[in-house]
């Protein structure tokens, strides 16, 4: 029985037939969907382009109003600065001397359009008063009856600050109003007792439409309503919402008018590309008549590649029964780049080579009949690379049953043999850094064991974490802490050598595996090497970062001879390392090992502390130095163990924050501080806020929180920071306090003065209040010989403007000494040692005396 020909490598056994009616429909149903779709496009580029005009109109008619409001700042600025006797004789109320200096005014009102001059006294008295050029009795409640606030405000200007301005009601209209005091330049002392000088321009309908007319909009006027269909309108902002100006005119739309004017020609131009369409379909159609009756022709001569269409190719080969190469497709010479003369009459097995493990295959392939899977070749292209292609062949039987040569396909599979070894080397490597990752760490140090065989394996393990790396992540971003592990990276390479490996492991930490290294000599002098190299300056394109590092090391054979403990003893050392300074290393000891037991069982403890609720908090009173009477309370942590009572935070703050259980237990502290505040009315609650929750990306929801679910007010929190918030001086800092301020709580700087250089940056930051360390307070030769530097500390944070507070006071003598200094609070135990919170509120109802706390604490 005869086979239906088959049209095309490998196709169906029909062949092409007539579009069919659906197709023409779909068509149709297309160019309509088009035509909509771009007229849809239009219409929203008119409606955008309209809208833009309106917003474009509203800040040109603020920008108008405001340039007003400018020129009436100015000109008060001028008339608000009056010198020598006539100031003089203002200030002590003679009104004569005062109504021959303003007598110069009345200019105002026709050069600036000024409609209102007042002159008010310290005590809301009306001291001179001109309404449209002339003089009114009128008093100012009654003719501009909202401008007092204003009015108050400008008293409380600084002395070279801008006039306070304001949009302000008027009888008939808004006013534009500036308000300042009268100043001669020296008495800036005066305050509040300083008269005020007033100017109000009116904002009525006529000054809007000659402001229209001068910026070519229609109809600007005041309106009370919502802005009909016509229309556009803008608000002009006030300091009192509800006070704000709404101005109309006639909206313009430019955009919609040319929609409008080219819809026509444009359904004119769709209708011409649906008929050109149509014309193109139906000499398809007869096109498709002819393809069709010589698609069976076509057939027959596609009969050789029958048996390959199947597979996809990058190009189809034949050979004769000597396997010399009779045929190449066209995208043979695409592909590999040589001419296909060339190659045509030559052996496959001279321009193909099968790969090792592959060889068997390959010579199945040239010896037998039978068909072969698949298999994976070499060659090199006309540029001399190496490339790899995956072979699939099949043996042309003749009529006499016998082998006659071979037909198949080749595929290039370079870039996904490539992309397979990437994979690979990337499941071995660091992608940042080019290292080995701990798998391939593992593996390697799995070698030197096996290497060894009976023979215990020598080598040294040096565990290596960077310090100061994560300010640099914040400082100048990600990609430039990338580039400095990288540079890390390559220095320790070097330092390591031939045969060994180094190889990263965390974020900032490294792993280096030296053979044939046990002497203790030998490995401190590398480590110093490492420490000093890692040290030097590293260049970046927005300057230099500098990182230190610390090294724990253990050694096989004498410290373990397995893998992962070794690695966890190097670990061991590398706390022990950073816990005794930055720029250390240490070498593993037994002892480490117990207390790395140790604090997994503190760790424990901890986790069970907080499930049990054993955490309290303490609460050590803060004075006024002169009155004695408290003012604040700081919140101090406590843990009361099972077994061994109460537990000071120093032995357990720092495991808190190397394990991340600071963020919660800090987030009870907050709530717990804050619920607890509220029943302490008018005193202010100070929390301290740990490093490693500030950095977090929650810490401002989680103050939040704990202010919401209590109800304390946000004025009467106060978080206390360490300097190393303001020593990172990273943007990312920077946002969270100013978030944290936006809350409307204080900021306080703790323990100042006892570290970093952060002076520089001090200003920069939104802290309302500094605390002076307790060691300021202390020391063998008594507070008198510190003197100096104390007063040095509180005269800065009296130029910063910040509020001091003073720990650490023992005696009498330490507070008679702060009485007389300019601080704002003292704290220590010859006040009040931390006190529980029921013995707190015996306390404050004792009215906050100090021989009271003292008392009350040591009761029972």
């Amino acid at each position: 029985m005869e086979r239906e020909p088959r049209i095309g490598m490998g196709g169906g056994t029909e062949a092409p037939g007539l579009i069919k009616p659906r197709t023409i429909l779909t068509i149709g149903a297309v160019i309509a969907g088009a035509f909509l779709a771009t007229l849809l496009g239009l219409w929203n580029l008119a409606t955008r382009e309209d809208e833009a005009v309106i917003d474009r109109s509203a800040q040109i008619v603020q920008n108008a109003v405001r340039l007003i409001h400018e020129d009436i700042e100015r000109t008060l600025g001028v008339y608000s600065h009056w010198t020598g006797k006539t100031y003089d004789q203002l200030f002590i109320e003679v009104e004569q001397h005062l109504k021959q200096a303003a007598g110069n005014t009345p200019a105002l009102f026709s050069d600036i359009g000024i409609d209102y001059l007042y002159i008010v006294g310290p005590d809301d008295s009306i001291i001179y008063a001109l309404r449209d050029g002339a003089r009114t009795n009128e008093p100012l409640s009654r003719a501009l009856p909202s401008v007092q606030p204003l009015v108050e405000r400008a008293r409380s200007l600084a002395p070279d600050a801008l006039p306070a301005t304001d949009i302000v009601a008027g009888k008939d209209a808004p006013i534009l109003a500036a308000a300042e005091p009268l100043t001669n330049g020296a008495d800036a002392a005066a305050g509040k007792n300083r008269p005020v000088m007033l100017f109000g321009a009116a904002l009525t309908n006529e000054r809007l439409s000659r402001i229209g007319s001068r910026l070519e909009i229609d109809d600007l006027h005041l309106g009370n309503e919502p802005p009909d269909d016509e229309e556009a309108a803008t608000r002009l902002p006030s300091s009192t919402p509800s006070r704000g100006v709404s101005v109309h005119w006639r909206r313009e739309e430019p955009g919609r008018t040319l929609f409008l004017s080219a819809l026509p020609w444009f359904a004119l131009g769709f209708a011409s590309v649906a008929a050109l369409i149509g014309l193109i379909i139906h000499q398809g159609l007869a096109s498709a008549r002819l393809l069709r009756a010589s698609a069976v022709r076509l057939g027959e001569s596609e009969s050789r590649f029958r048996d390959v269409a199947d597979a996809a190719s990058d190009w189809i080969w034949e050979t004769d029964g000597d396997r010399r190469l009779t045929y190449l497709s066209e995208r043979f010479e695409t592909v590999t780049g040589h001419p296909r003369s060339r190659i045509l009459g030559i052996r496959l097995d001279e321009f193909l080579e099968a790969d090792e493990v592959e060889k068997p295959l390959w010579s199945a392939l040239i010896a037998q009949s039978d068909r072969v899977p698949a298999i994976r070749a070499r060659y090199r292209d006309a540029a001399g690379n190496l490339r790899i292609c995956r072979l699939a062949a099949k043996h042309v039987i003749g009529p006499d049953g016998e082998t006659i040569g071979l037909r198949g396909t080749a595929n290039d599979i370079t870039e996904e043999v490539e992309a397979h070894q990437r994979a690979r080397f990337l499941s071995l490597h660091d992608s940042t850094t080019g290292l080995p990752n701990r798998l391939m760490l593992g593996q390697f140090i799995d070698e030197q064991f096996a290497k060894s065989g009976n023979a215990a394996a020598e080598f040294a393990l040096l565990y290596i974490d960077l310090d100061r790396f994560k300010p640099i992540n914040d400082a100048f971003g990600h990609a430039a802490g990338d580039q400095v592990l990288a540079e890390i990276g390559r220095r320790l390479r070097g330092l390591a050598g031939d045969g060994n490996m180094v190889a990263r492991v965390g974020g900032d930490e490294f792993v280096m595996v030296l053979g044939g290294m046990t002497r203790v000599t030998e490995i401190d002098a590398l480590c110093l090497r490492l420490i000093e190299e890692v040290a030097a300056p590293i260049a970046l394109p927005s300057g230099e970062a500098y990182v230190g590092a610390s090294i724990g090391v253990a050694v096989a054979p004498s410290d373990s001879t397995d893998a992962d403990e070794l690695l966890r003893y190097a670990d061991v050392a590398l706390y022990d390392a950073k816990r005794g300074g930055r720029g250390l290393h240490r070498f593993f000891a037994a002892r480490m090992k117990q207390e790395a037991l140790g604090r997994q069982v503190l760790e424990s403890e901890l986790r069970a502390a907080l499930l049990n609720d054993e955490f309290v908090l303490y609460y050590q009173p803060r004075f006024d130095p002169r009155t004695l009477a408290i003012t604040s309370v700081e919140a101090l942590l406590r843990w009361n163990h099972p077994k061994r009572g109460l537990v000071d935070p120093n032995e357990f703050i720092s495991l808190a924050e190397d394990t991340g259980l600071i963020v919660p237990i800090g987030a009870w502290a907050a709530r717990t501080a804050c619920r607890a505040a509220q029943h302490w009315p008018g005193i202010v609650v100070a929390v301290n806020l740990s490093s490693v929750q500030f950095r977090r990306d929650d810490v401002v929801e989680m103050v939040r929180g704990a202010l919401e679910a209590s109800g304390l007010p946000p004025e009467r929190l106060e978080l206390e920071l360490t300097e190393s918030v303001i020593l990172e001086n990273s943007p990312t800092s920077r946002e969270k306090l100013a978030a944290l301020k936006a809350l409307g709580l204080r900021l306080a700087m703790d323990d100042f003065g006892t570290g970093y250089s952060s002076l520089g940056y001090l200003h920069s930051y939104p802290f309302d209040r500094i605390k002076i360390d307790r060691r300021f307070m202390t020391g063998t030769d008594g507070i008198r010989d510190r003197r100096a530097l104390l007063d040095a500390m509180l005269a800065l944070g009296g130029a910063l403007g910040m509020a001091i507070t003073v720990e650490g006071v023992e005696t009498a003598e330490q507070l008679e000494l702060l009485r007389q200094a300019p601080c704002d609070e003292v704290q220590g135990l010859y006040l009040s040692p931390p006190l529980p919170a029921a013995v707190l509120e015996v306390k404050l109802g004792n009215d906050g005396d100090p021989a009271g706390v003292r008392s009350a604490a040591n009761r029972p």
